[in-house]
């Protein structure tokens, strides 16, 4: 392989050993000294050479190319196909110059006019609109590259040249990959202040070998825009850095740089975040391009749990939403920055609108949910609750905002209309139950009435056991009755007594009375015939008209009474027309008070 003299001495005399039919009559820039203008580099050797006023960077390899050659010739083909505007000619010529009696491959490349990146920051330092722009530019370059399948691989700011209208070239071939190449061994990994620092683990080409350092490069002129101060505190004319370092790249999140940057503009804030999220990541090729944060935030969904929802019932707003800085919904609810749901309670129909934003744009997306009116049983009745067995009355309701109406009882259900009669007629107490579906076909709300059922009283029998007596004996009064939830006892001579839930009672009258009782339900009542209950008083004994006699039990003598002899004695013998002024019930009743006297 030719040495780097013998290189120098064959562009010298071009006119002989230039093999490249378009190149003829070209000719190498000279330093004052005479010798030609050359970049010597590690693997190869750079001069200018001017053809009709058109300036070519001519590269002559010095150590062998290899397996590279075929890299070379692939993305010069690319490149000239594709035809973007960011790239110069490339074009890779076999045998294009004759080193030392050695023809040997060489690559031209269109020679581009235009200032580094950092000189045309500093010349513009203090011009916003004009950093602004180039940021612009560069944006719009990334995405198409991107569209093209191409990356460079070494972005930083020696290779990139601006021009005084602010158009960007790109120089320096070596690191590109295509499609073709993706895979293969890298040549160049970059300057570390612009690269992720698993780039140079890596050791593979990739097409995502721009996405780290278009976000620096884009992110620090933008920066430099906003606050001019950041170009001198960092030292950037004097270092291979713009604003950040690998050091910084170690634990951003608490380097000065990053500090410095959040008291910039939302856009910057949000390039910064982006910035950090990448160097969370462990693998730069699982990164996905910072362009695609800058889009509009994306609103993937934003519904609620019902869209028809009743008067004052709770709903539940949901959402999910990619890229954002800020979420706000409208109708007075405001910031809901970090949620995903939200309840809501309202009172009319209402469209509900979801604001997503972020530093570049927002997005809007409007959901309506429809307001139900609560249904209302305005009336549910019967028009009669008591009624007699056996008879009828007639339920009446009205309902307002139901969907379904049921009436329920006693196991039975009815779909009825919202409003109507229905003539019933129970045989015992019934429970009637309305059941109202409101209009949401969820909800329900019901009412239940009882209609009473009530037989006639009837007094099957009141009697006694005895209706003459003496005082101090009791009289026992029993009665049959039916269909009465309440008895009473009532007298002419004394309180009224309850007996409900009894069939009979003892009674101690001290004088003649008379006796009925009061039977009744709620609807029905009824009063007995009544009972008269003669009272014979005892005579009374005045002890002086008892004859004295003896003291001691032995002087009286003891004898027995047969009194069913002395009754029957007493009723044959006609002394008296007892016989016939009395009736035979009083006679029986007297005898037996007498009786229970005696004994």
């Amino acid at each position: 392989m030719a040495n780097k003299q013998d290189i120098i001495t064959a562009i010298k005399n071009l006119d002989v050993f230039l093999k490249i039919p378009d190149l003829k009559g070209a000719k190498p820039r000279l330093n004052s000294n005479g010798s030609p203008f050359a970049f010597a580099g590690g693997f190869n050797m750079v001069f200018q050479l001017v053809h009709n006023a058109k300036k070519w960077a001519f590269r002559v390899w010095h150590v062998p190319m290899g397996e590279n050659k075929d890299r070379y010739v692939a993305i010069s083909k690319y490149l000239t196909n594709s035809k973007l505007p960011y790239f110069a000619d490339f074009i890779y010529d076999e045998n294009g110059l004759l080193v030392n009696g050695e023809l040997t491959d060489t690559i031209r490349m269109e020679w581009l006019d235009g200032i580094l990146l950092k000189d045309y920051i500093e010349k513009h330092l203090n011009e916003k609109a004009k950093l602004e722009a180039l940021a612009n530019n560069f944006l719009e370059m990334t995405k198409t590259l991107r569209e093209a399948k191409i990356s460079h691989g070494d972005l930083q700011e020696g290779n990139i040249l601006v021009d005084d209208s602010g158009k960007i070239r790109l120089v320096d071939y070596d690191s590109i990959c295509i499609p073709e190449i993706e895979g293969q061994k890298e040549l160049v990994t970059g300057l570390k202040g612009y690269q992720h620092p698993s780039r140079f683990k890596a050791g593979k080409a990739s097409l995502k070998a721009d996405y780290f350092s278009e976000l620096v490069i884009y992110l620090s002129i933008l920066a430099l825009s906003e606050n001019s101060n950041l170009w001198n505190k960092y030292q950037v004319k004097d270092t291979a850095y713009l604003l950040f370092t690998e050091t910084d790249f170690e634990d951003f999140a608490n380097s000065e740089i990053y500090n410095d940057l959040q008291k910039l503009s939302n856009s910057i804030k949000s390039l910064t975040r982006i910035l950090n999220s990448y160097l969370s990541e462990n693998n730069y090729l699982n990164l996905t391009s910072f362009e695609h944060y800058l889009k509009a935030p994306k609103i993937i969904n934003f519904g609620s749990n019902e869209k028809e929802v009743l008067k004052g019932k709770d709903i539940e707003l949901s959402w999910n939403i990619e890229n954002y800085d800020k979420i706000s919904i409208n109708n007075g609810i405001g910031n809901v920055t970090g949620k995903h749901s939200l309840f809501v309670s309202p009172t009319n129909t209402t469209t509900y609108k979801l604001i997503a934003e972020n530093a570049f744009d927002k997005t809007e997306n409007e959901l309506t949910v429809t307001v139900l009116p609560l249904p209302k049983i305005k009336e549910f009745r019967s028009k009669q609750q008591k009624i007699e067995f056996g008879k009828e009355t007639q339920l009446v309701w009205d309902i307002e905002n139901a969907e379904k109406v049921e009436l329920h009882w006693l196991g039975n259900m009815e779909i009825i209309p919202n409003k109507g009669e229905k003539t019933i007629s129970p045989t015992d107490h019934t429970n009637y139950k309305l059941i109202v579906t409101a209009l949401d076909g969820v909800t329900k709300e019901e009412k239940q009435i009882t209609i009473q059922v009530f037989k006639r009283v009837e007094i099957k029998s009141f009697v006694s056991d005895l209706d003459f007596v003496v005082e101090t004996l009791p009289v026992k009064l029993s009665w049959e009755i039916d269909n009465a939830s309440s008895v009473t006892l009532s007298s002419n001579l004394q309180a009224d007594i309850e007996v409900t839930g009894k069939r009979e009672i003892e009674i101690l009258p001290k004088r003649t009375a008379i006796f009925y009782l009061k039977a009744n339900n709620e609807l029905f009542s009824l009063t007995s015939s009544q009972i008269k209950i003669e009272v014979q008083n005892i005579p009374t004994f005045n002890p002086s008209i008892i004859p004295r006699l003896p003291s001691g039990k032995d002087l009286i003598p003891s004898f027995e009474l047969d009194f069913k002899g002395l009754s029957e004695t007493i009723l044959n013998e006609s002394q008296i027309s007892f016989q016939t002024a009395m009736k035979p019930t009083k006679r029986f009743n007297i005898l037996n008070s007498l009786q229970k006297i005696l004994k």
